[in-house]
């Protein structure tokens, strides 16, 4: 079975970038790093460092010891969850029974601005302007796959979190009525492929 993360890297930039050109989120916002939250520097992201900071604030979430110096984006991302009215986190949650792909969403939330929700997380070197729409290819299927399980994909949220160390914010890009159209667009795609 194919995983998430091929279909993706997988699928033509044309294709999605085609598909996903009128995918703009219901909402986009900065979490600031307060003053008082100092950590560690993080210097230059590379792949290695991507996948550290995931498997950090991972277990920072779920309450878990992990480097320090991730401790104030996952308190932030913590605390965001909490403000949208979040009951439940889960982390590096597994799609199991989707029949067409295999992966493992950042984290999968219940409750928020609907009845469950998928947030990825991804670390970058400078914040972006504009979300990526691969990275929303790659929100669109989790969402796809946990909603297909459960029946239907319109009782989800999903947001696209990147962590910008070198400004101390993350910007969050959240779709909540567009979500839906996303896992349409996602599922087209995948037929596709």
């Amino acid at each position: 079975m194919t995983s998430v993360t091929s279909l993706v890297r997988n699928a033509p930039t044309w294709a999605i970038n085609q598909a996903f050109a009128d995918a703009h989120p219901d909402a986009s916002y900065d979490l600031e790093l307060s003053q008082h939250m100092r950590g560690p520097k993080i210097h230059f992201i590379g792949i290695d460092e991507g996948e550290r900071a995931h498997a950090a604030i991972s277990a920072l979430i779920r309450g878990k010891w992990s480097e320090r110096r991730f401790w104030p984006y996952a308190r932030v991302l913590r605390d965001w969850l909490d403000d949208v009215g979040v009951k439940r986190i889960w982390t590096d949650w597994q799609l199991r029974e989707t029949g067409k792909f295999v992966g493992a969403c950042d984290i999968l939330v219940s409750g928020g601005p609907r009845q469950s929700g998928v947030v990825e997380v991804k670390l970058v070197n400078t914040l972006p302007e504009f979300h990526r729409r691969d990275h929303l290819l790659q929100l669109s299927l989790y969402a796809r796959g946990l909603a297909e399980n459960r029946g239907s994909f319109r009782g989800y949220w999903g947001a696209l979190a990147y962590i910008a160390p070198a400004a101390r914010t993350i910007r969050v890009f959240e779709w909540t009525d567009g979500l839906p159209h996303c896992c349409e667009t996602a599922g087209k795609l995948l037929r596709a492929a």
